[in-house]
């Protein structure tokens, strides 16, 4: 396992993290290239919105804003 990451591989593990499959040393990766990289942080983000959007709808409340 390499210490780093690019942003290709950064996308992979932020889908694989939405199924909590992700082991430990990969995460602390991610969130390592995470702190260094703001497309990959906006794109972390826009999943996390989608996640809370997505919750939202089965409790019919309206979405986060």
């Amino acid at each position: 396992m390499t210490p780093n990451i690019d942003c290709k591989e950064v996308s992979r593990l932020l889908s694989a993290g939405m199924d909590n499959t992700m082991p430990v040393a990969e995460r602390a990766r991610l969130r390592h290239h995470l702190v260094l990289c703001d497309a990959c942080r906006n794109v972390n983000d826009q999943f996390d919105l989608l996640r809370r959007a997505i919750r939202q709808i089965g409790r019919n409340e309206p979405p986060p804003q």
